[in-house]
């Protein structure tokens, strides 16, 4: 009960705590399929909020890992996700998404995703791997130079020549801290995904500078530390950091949950937010982390 409090307390205090300066924001949403199967407003009203907080907050990108619509062939549900993504479009706010499975469907297909969501402006900066809308693009953070990598998803797994195409980018900006983000990657329990299981062996482990993977899928939240031994020398020579966030569990709706990440100097916090509910709780989940950054030496050097 009383650690549960301090979180909640912790929480509320974020946004407002200067702590070691100037901290950058990041916007993470997953899994709005329910907003747009319902028709509902309230993806819109997260959006909009992100948009006129962006200045106060200083959020300068927003990630979206998957699942925009319930049915991949809905018009009706794609036309929606596209209203509500042009918000943080219309607003400069350059943003990386990408595919669920239901936003491609059981035979995938891009079409609709990339018409209505991968046709604004902001999407069209990043380099693209085909037409699944994986792409990554470049960003700096004060100071610090990111990749972000976003994997579509795809039933099974990632192809060989994706994975390898991810591999040489990732490669190719080795200086760059990278996060990927993609949409079935860790188990609400323990454990990756299938998908996951492919994408971290043949892209996040061989890949020296992955610090944080993004996704959604499986409801509620997770988090998972891989501790890799490059060597084998027995110690740990770097970590691999993990988040999933799903807030479909939700009584009543998924009631706007938004999760942040606050860069600062030595760390990203990241916590959850509900614009819609003024709330940093999420039922009895734990809703702080904090993702330890390289030092400027190790990332430069």
């Amino acid at each position: 009960m009383l650690k549960r409090i301090f979180t909640a307390l912790l929480a509320a205090l974020l946004p407002l705590l200067p702590a070691a300066g100037h901290a950058v924001t990041i916007a993470w949403m997953s899994d709005t399929q329910e907003y747009a199967s319902s028709a509902s407003p309230m993806w819109a009203e997260m959006n909009q909020w992100i948009a006129d907080n962006a200045e106060r907050l200083d959020i300068q990108y927003v990630f979206h890992t998957g699942d925009m619509v319930s049915a991949s062939k809905s018009d009706k549900q794609w036309q929606l996700a596209r209203e509500a993504m042009e918000i943080i479009s219309e607003r400069g706010l350059p943003f990386l998404a990408v595919t669920g499975n239901h936003d491609v469907g059981y035979r995938p297909s891009y079409k609709r995703y990339m018409d209505y969501v991968g046709s604004l402006l902001p999407m069209r900066f990043g380099q693209e791997y085909a037409e699944t809308g994986s792409r990554y693009q470049l960003f700096s953070i004060d100071g610090r130079d990111y990749i972000f990598l976003g994997i579509a998803f795809s039933n099974g797994a990632p192809s060989h020549e994706e994975c390898q195409w991810a591999r040489d980018v990732l490669e190719k900006h080795s200086d760059r801290i990278a996060i990927i983000l993609t949409h079935s990657y860790i188990k609400r329990a323990s454990g990756h995904t299938t998908q996951g299981r492919v994408i971290y062996e043949q892209i996040v482990k061989p890949s020296d500078n992955v610090l944080l993977v993004l996704c959604g899928h499986c409801r509620g939240l997770s988090r998972r530390v891989e501790n890799i031994d490059a060597d084998g020398d027995g110690e740990t020579d770097r970590r691999i950091y993990a988040l999933m966030s799903n807030y479909q569990s939700v009584k009543s709706g998924v009631n706007g949950y938004i999760r942040f990440l606050m860069f600062r100097r030595d760390e990203i916090c990241v916590y959850t937010y509900s614009p819609i509910l003024d709330t940093y709780e999420f039922g009895r989940e734990q809703t702080v982390d904090i993702i330890p950054l390289p030092d400027m030496e190790r990332q430069n050097g």
